[in-house]
């Protein structure tokens, strides 16, 4: 019998990731709903999922959907919190770090502390499977239950399952990113309580708002859209067809600093 091999599966799962954005999110500058402006066909009362499932919500942080951070590539972000000096990005002091909106390509490769965080700048990301989503608390405030149903369908249909793709995950067990799939989750476990399902993080060592900082600089520094605030942004789409791949951009930068 032919077995797919780990890099077969990931792909496989990516891929088939991709192709449910493709055909079911809808770009937040056509959708500009808010919480409960819009009813769902659903038996639900609102369009928002803390109003509707309050308990999961109980610490969230409150911040807005258009002010969270939009990491373009998980892996390339997870490679450069790890890189020692000068490859890496600065983590460790805060106000060396750029305000949301001002970093510039040159975070990319601003890491100047070797050594493991705090007191160095290198911040290993560990994979942990088998979490429950009720032991996450919810970063952003703007949670839409027609997003996370669309998911919860796809689920039932056996078309895509949204608990798994990995979330980025803080130390105190802040989503970072993957808020409309770890609801999703939620609510496919609360209407199967005989098919329950746990998620993967990629949980990194540090407390979310220090991470917020590090991470909206790194969406900028890197060419990350954020989203507007309702719907789900095609990233794809958002960008210019000119704009360079991260990778290129990092290359780029140092050709520069060489010269």
């Amino acid at each position: 019998m032919f077995k797919w091999s780990s890099n077969d599966k990931m792909q496989r799962l990516h891929e088939s990731f991709r192709k449910f954005l493709g055909e079911q999110e809808t770009p937040a500058a056509q959708t500009q709903e808010k919480p409960g402006a819009q009813e769902p066909k659903s038996g639900y009362k609102t369009n928002d999922f803390c109003t509707e499932f309050p308990k999961f919500c109980t610490k969230v942080l409150g911040t807005q959907r258009a002010n969270m951070p939009q990491v373009p590539d998980v892996d390339d972000f997870k490679t450069d919190l790890i890189a020692p000096p000068p490859k890496g990005i600065e983590t460790n002091e805060p106000e060396k770090i750029p305000d949301m909106g001002q970093a510039t390509q040159a975070y990319l490769n601003s890491s100047d502390d070797r050594g493991p965080w705090p007191k160095g700048d290198q911040v290993k990301v560990q994979t942990v499977s088998g979490v429950s989503p009720g032991k996450l608390s919810p970063t952003q405030r703007d949670i839409y239950m027609d997003n996370a149903l669309k998911k919860v369908a796809a689920a039932e249909s056996g078309k895509w399952q949204p608990w798994e793709a990995s979330v980025l995950v803080s130390k105190d067990n802040y989503l970072l990113d993957g808020h409309h799939r770890w609801a999703a989750t939620i609510i496919y476990n609360t209407k199967h309580p005989e098919d329950q399902h746990s998620m993967t993080i990629e949980k990194v060592p540090i407390p979310i708002k220090h991470l917020l900082k590090i991470a909206n600089a790194y969406t900028d520094a890197a060419g990350g859209a954020r989203h507007a605030g309702g719907g789900t942004t095609k990233e794809s789409k958002r960008r210019s067809g000119k704009q360079l791949s991260h990778r290129r951009k990092k290359r780029t930068l140092k050709i520069k600093r060489n010269k």
